[in-house]
């Protein structure tokens, strides 16, 4: 009878052995699974198509482009046609003296105006001249505008890619503590019963098997805690991916190794070239010198061809058409001070432009750096974990042994656990700041 408890001691501490609760960098458990497996470049391609912050900005790019087309159009000839109908309330007489035009007439004249409807039909046709070269101006400033909308989808795509990598990794790091803490159930459960038969044969006392019992419960807790948080991330990258909160899916892993780590020099070449906030900048300051220009160019007169066609009924004593074709000019020629001084503060605008050039670049400079350090301190972190994670692993599996042969005491073995659910937390906790780092240095350096 005793070889055979002893037996079966052995078989329950083997198992124990091979439970003990471990996490390794990007363990993404089986169990976990829920609908397809969904990568991290398959959730950024959703996103940048079906989300709805970012549609919005692509009609923001698509509204500047209708206003380019539009004030393109202002190159073209401008054709009016108007039509009025008046109604003579009161009558009119004209008389012409004998003689008004030399021999004629030859007596005088008096004519009549009935009351009635008179018609008047008019059209033209006005083709800028001198305006075409503010017109010109004018549309490359909408062509900037339109290339600053653009800068602003750019910044809003890369927010939001920033953002489902994010959410993406707190999902890996959900389950990753969700795998761990299912590993720790485990883990007290077989060791619930091995300390359960200890205490019939009263080699424990019964306060040892209830702490077994309280971790247990405590361990079966926190795994319905962490499931309910994982729920709750998969929502958010699911609204994120413009899609139904409730789509079941599971992520894959991500390798640390795979992240690529540029050089400082190459990370500040590459968001001087790429971020947005310092694009845009630059886009300001064309805006602002073609706005200048626009204003310096109100000093030349407006000179346009035009052809006017007039035709009048139910009139009978004057001519009833006209048509002519001629040139038209408009000059202020004193607008007391008030083209200065918009040139003055246009002036102003474009040193103001310059200086966000400087500010945004240096403070691009500033947050790759940053961003750098962060990613660097990051990984050094995640090799420290590691180091701990495999001691921690290493030192239960030997109490593990000792406690076989009760050379140990349980609070021993519950110490160690302990520790090593800690130093799995930590690690987890360090692989998601690598994560985080990397995404917000791809941001910081304008990719997508």
């Amino acid at each position: 009878m005793k070889r055979r408890i002893n037996s079966a001691r052995m078989r329950v501490r083997a198992r124990l052995t091979a439970l003990i609760p471990v996490t390794g960098l990007l363990f993404c458990g089986q169990a976990l699974a829920a609908g397809t497996v969904l990568t991290l470049e398959q959730a950024i391609d959703q996103a940048v198509q079906h989300n709805r912050t970012l549609d919005n900005a692509e009609m923001d790019v698509g509204k500047a482009a209708d206003e380019l087309a539009a004030e393109r159009t202002k190159r073209l000839p401008k054709l009016d046609l108007g039509l009025s109908e008046n109604y003579n309330l009161s009558s009119q007489s004209f008389t012409f003296p004998a003689g008004l035009f030399g021999p004629i007439p030859t007596e005088d004249v008096k004519l009549d105006a009935r009351t009635g409807f008179t018609t008047v039909v008019s059209a033209s046709v006005k083709q800028p001249l001198s305006d075409l070269y503010r017109i010109g101006l004018s549309i490359d400033q909408f062509e900037v505008n339109e290339d600053i909308a653009d800068q602003e989808l750019r910044s809003r795509r890369q927010t939001i890619i920033r953002d489902v990598k994010q959410a993406y990794y707190n999902i890996l790091k959900a389950q990753n503590e969700l795998t761990s803490t299912e590993a720790s159930i485990s883990f007290y459960r077989e060791l619930d019963q091995l300390v359960d038969r200890y205490y019939q044969e009263q080699t424990v006392l019964k306060y040892e098997t209830m702490e077994v019992k309280s971790r247990l419960a405590r361990a079966e807790h926190d795994a319905f805690t962490e499931r309910n948080r994982l729920a709750t991330e998969r929502e958010k990258l699911n609204k994120l991916l413009g899609r139904e909160v409730a789509t079941a899916f599971s992520v894959a892993p991500v390798g640390i190794d795979q992240l690529a780590v540029p050089s400082h020099a190459e990370a500040e070449s590459a968001a001087i070239e790429q971020r947005p906030e310092v694009n845009t900048s630059r886009l300001k300051l064309k805006h602002a010198q073609y706005g200048y220009r626009i204003k310096k160019s109100e000093y030349i007169p407006h000179i346009d061809l035009q052809y006017r066609y007039t035709r009048l009924y139910n009139t009978d004593f004057i001519p009833d058409k006209e048509s002519a074709i001629g040139l038209t000019a408009r000059w202020e020629f004193y607008d007391w001070g008030r083209k200065s001084q918009d040139l003055s503060k246009k002036s102003l605008a474009i040193q103001q432009a310059r200086n966000e050039i400087e500010e945004a670049e240096s403070q691009v400079i500033i947050e790759v750096n940053r961003r750098m350090r962060d990613l660097e301190d990051a990984r050094n972190l995640v090799s420290v974990t590691s180091i701990t994670q495999a001691a921690q692993q290493e030192k239960l599996r030997v109490l593990m042994n000792q406690y076989r042969q009760q050379t140990v005491l349980l609070d021993d073995v519950l110490k160690a656990e302990r520790e090593l659910t800690f130093a799995n937390t930590e690690h987890n906790n360090a692989q998601l700041s690598v994560w985080t780092a990397q995404s917000e240095l791809q941001k910081a350096m304008g990719e997508e």
